[in-house]
C-alpha cells in the first residue's frame, strides 16, 4: 500500500539523518553525546531503531502465524536428553516472568485490551492460566522423567529443596533478633563521625506593653561554631575502666571521645545595626512600669552524624526574663523563637531530634549577667568580655534506642568574645586602622582558661527498630512492615504446598501435549481473526478442564517414561525398568 510505503521512507530517511547529524557533529555540547562517543547511547538508539523496523515489517507484511509461545515452549520431543539443559533454562526464566509482581497481570490485560477476541476478560485469563498450568504440569512431567522408577531421592535435592528452604524460613523469622536484638552475634555500633556545636543567643522583648513599636522583637546571633577536632573510639582498657567507674551502664557498649577546639571556627557575624538593636532590646528592661519584659535564651546545639542512622541533634536551652516582676511565662506573648526554645515542657524528641530546657534561678539571673556582659563587650578598652552560661552542658551522654540521653550532671562553661586585635573597637562607633570589627567567640569548659569541650558518648551496640525509626509511630510502622513481610512469605510458602491434592487432577497428567494444542489453536484462531472458531474452541478446552474422564483417556493414567537421559544403571536392579515410547509400559 503506498501509505505503508511512505511510513518505510520517512522511517529510513529519519534514521540516516539522525546518524548522520549525531555522527559528524560539529557543535561541542552535541559533540558530548554523540553516538561516536557514547556507547550505550549508540545501543539504545539501534535498540529502538531494530524495534521501529520490526513494527514496520509487521504492517507491511502482517503478522506471522502463531507457531507458539517463546516462554512457554512446546519440546519437540519431550523425552529426549538433548532438551534437559534447554528445558531448565526455559523453564526458570519463565518462573521469573511469572512471579514478578503485575508482569504477567499486566501483559494479559493488555493483549486483552487490543487484540480483537470474542471472549471477555475473564474467558480470556482462563485460556491463559490454562496454558500455564498445562506448561508447568508438562515441565514437571520432564524432570520426574529424569528418575528411575521408585528411586531413592539424592542427597543434593534433599539440600536445595528441603534444608535451603528451612534456612530461609528460619532466617525470615529471626531476622529482628539477628539485626537489631542486644542478643545478636553480629556487634553493629553505628560510630559518629562528625560532631558539630553551635552556641546560638536570643534576645527578644515580649509582646506585652504601651508602646506597640517596641513589642515583639527579637534578634538571634551564632555565637559560636566549630567542628570536632578529635573523634576517639576508647579501647578495651579504657571502656573496661569507663565501666568500672560507672557500675550503670550497660556493658555492652562502644564508647567514643569528642572534643571541640576552644575557639571559634569563624568570627562573630552581625552587623553595627544588628548589634545595636541587641542592645535596644537589652535597655529596655530598664524602662518603668508598662514597658516590655525582656527574655534572654541561649541555645547549644550539638550534631552528631552516622553513616547509616544519620544525624542526630540534640538541643539544651537556658532561658532567663527581666524584670521578674513583668516576666509572662514563656508559653504566653513572646516572639515564637522564645517559645521555641524557652517553652518545649522540659524535654521533648522526634525523628533524629531532642530538646530539652531549663529555667534560670532565680528568672532573672542570666539575663543580668548577659546585660553587664553585653556593655563590658562594648566598651573601647574592651579585650575579652567572659560570660558564665549555667547548666547547659552534660559531658557524658548515651547515643541508643531511646535516642540521645544526658547521662551526667550538668555543668557551666564560660563563653568569652573577644577581638581580633587589642587595638580599640566599639560596637557602634568607627574602628582605627590598626583595630578589627570582627569578634571572635571562644568556649571553656569549667574554670579552665583553654579547656576544650569535651563529649563520651556512649553508643549501644544493637540500636533496634525503635531506635532507627526514633517515635513510636515509627515503630509500630517498621514494626507492622516487618510482619507484613512474614505473612506474605508465610502465605507464599504455604501455598507452594496446601491445596496440593486438590491440584492433582491437572498436576498429575502424564502428557498435556493434546491439551496445550488446544490452547494453541486458541490462539491461533485468534490471531487470523476467525472468532466463531475461538469461541467454539474455548468452550471445548472447558469441557476438558471439567472432564476427568476426557483427561484421563487423553492424558493418561500415569507417567510412561522413567530415566531420561541416565547413562547410568538403575541402583535398584529389581526395579529396573526399559524406557519404552511405544506403548510406554515398563518391564520388570
Amino acid at each position: 500500500h503506498d501509505w505503508q510505503r511512505l511510513i518505510l521512507s520517512e522511517f529510513v530517511f529519519l534514521h540516516y539523518h539522525t546518524i548522520a547529524t549525531l555522527w559528524f557533529s560539529v557543535n561541542p555540547r552535541e559533540e558530548r553525546m554523540s553516538l561516536a562517543h557514547d556507547w550505550q547511547l549508540c545501543v539504545y538508539y539501534l535498540a529502538g531503531m531494530l524495534y521501529i523496523t520490526v513494527c514496520m515489517l509487521q504492517i507491511k507484511h502482517g503478522l506471522p502465524a502463531l507457531g507458539g509461545d517463546g516462554l512457554r515452549p512446546k519440546s519437540a520431543d519431550m523425552f529426549s536428553a538433548a532438551n534437559l539443559y534447554k528445558e531448565k533454562v526455559y523453564y526458570y526464566v519463565f518462573m521469573v516472568y511469572y512471579n514478578f509482581p503485575f508482569l504477567d497481570d499486566i501483559s494479559v490485560i493488555v493483549d486483552w485490551s487490543v487484540v480483537p477476541t470474542s471472549l471477555d476478560l475473564w474467558m480470556y485469563w482462563k485460556v491463559e492460566d490454562a496454558h500455564t498450568a498445562f506448561y508447568r504440569t508438562r515441565h514437571l512431567m520432564f524432570v520426574r522423567g529424569q528418575s528411575y522408577y521408585a528411586e531413592q531421592r539424592d542427597v543434593l535435592e534433599k539440600f536445595y529443596n528441603g534444608w535451603a528452604i528451612l534456612c530461609i524460613v528460619v532466617l525470615v523469622i529471626l531476622m529482628p533478633i539477628i539485626v537489631f536484638s542486644p542478643f545478636s552475634p553480629f556487634p553493629n555500633t553505628v560510630l559518629v563521625e562528625q560532631a558539630n556545636v553551635v552556641l546560638g543567643m536570643t534576645v527578644a522583648s515580649s509582646c506585652d506593653g504601651y508602646d506597640p513599636s517596641q513589642l515583639c522583637r527579637y534578634v538571634e546571633m551564632e555565637l559560636y561554631r566549630a567542628p570536632a577536632i578529635q573523634i576517639q573510639r576508647s579501647n578495651s582498657s579504657a571502656t573496661a575502666q569507663y565501666l568500672q567507674d560507672n557500675p550503670r551502664v550497660n556493658t555492652d557498649i562502644d564508647i567514643q571521645d569528642i572534643k571541640w577546639p576552644w575557639f571559634s571556627q569563624g568570627a562573630l557575624h552581625a552587623s553595627p545595626a544588628m548589634l545595636e538593636e541587641v542592645q535596644n532590646i537589652l535597655n529596655k528592661a530598664d524602662r518603668p512600669e508598662g514597658g516590655p519584659a525582656v527574655a534572654v535564651a541561649f541555645d547549644l546545639r550539638y550534631r552528631l552524624q552516622r553513616s547509616v542512622l544519620g544525624l542526630t541533634s540534640h538541643t539544651r536551652s537556658v532561658c532567663s526574663c527581666v524584670p521578674r516582676s513583668r516576666c509572662p511565662d514563656f508559653a504566653g506573648p513572646w516572639p515564637a523563637r522564645i517559645v521555641e526554645l524557652c517553652n518545649s515542657g522540659g524535654v521533648s524528641s522526634s525523628l533524629g531530634f531532642s530538646q530539652e530546657v531549663s529555667i534560670s534561678e532565680p528568672l532573672d539571673a542570666v539575663a543580668n549577667e548577659t546585660r553587664s556582659w553585653w556593655r563590658e563587650a562594648a566598651q573601647s578598652s574592651f579585650q575579652e568580655a567572659t560570660l558564665v552560661l549555667p547548666k547547659l552542658w552534660s559531658p557524658r551522654v548515651n547515643l541508643g534506642n531511646a535516642g540521645l540521653t544526658e547521662r551526667q550532671d550538668l555543668r557551666d562553661f564560660i563563653y568569652g568574645l573577644a577581638t581580633q586585635e587589642v587595638a580599640p573597637c566599639n560596637f557602634t562607633g568607627p574602628c582605627s586602622a590598626a583595630g578589627s570589627a570582627l569578634r571572635w567567640g571562644s568556649l571553656r569548659s569549667g574554670n579552665s582558661s583553654s579547656g576544650n569541650l569535651h563529649l563520651k558518648v556512649e553508643l549501644e551496640k544493637s540500636v533496634n527498630v525503635q531506635g532507627v525509626a526514633g517515635s513510636s509511630s515509627d515503630y509500630t510502622s517498621a514494626l507492622g512492615l516487618y510482619v507484613a513481610v512474614v505473612l506474605v512469605l508465610g502465605r507464599y510458602l504455604r501455598g507452594a504446598f496446601q491445596g496440593a491434592s486438590k491440584q492433582a487432577i491437572y498436576d498429575e497428567i502424564p502428557d498435556v501435549h493434546v491439551f496445550l494444542n488446544l490452547i494453541e489453536a486458541i490462539k491461533m484462531a485468534r490471531e487470523h481473526g476467525d472468532l466463531r472458531v475461538e469461541f467454539e474452541l474455548y468452550y471445548c478446552l472447558m469441557q476438558v478442564l471439567r472432564s476427568t474422564h476426557i483427561l484421563l483417556r487423553i492424558g493418561g493414567h500415569e507417567p510412561r517414561n522413567y530415566g531420561i537421559g541416565r547413562v547410568d544403571r538403575h541402583p535398584n536392579a529389581e526395579l529396573a525398568l526399559e524406557v519404552k515410547k511405544g506403548d510406554g509400559h515398563g518391564n520388570d
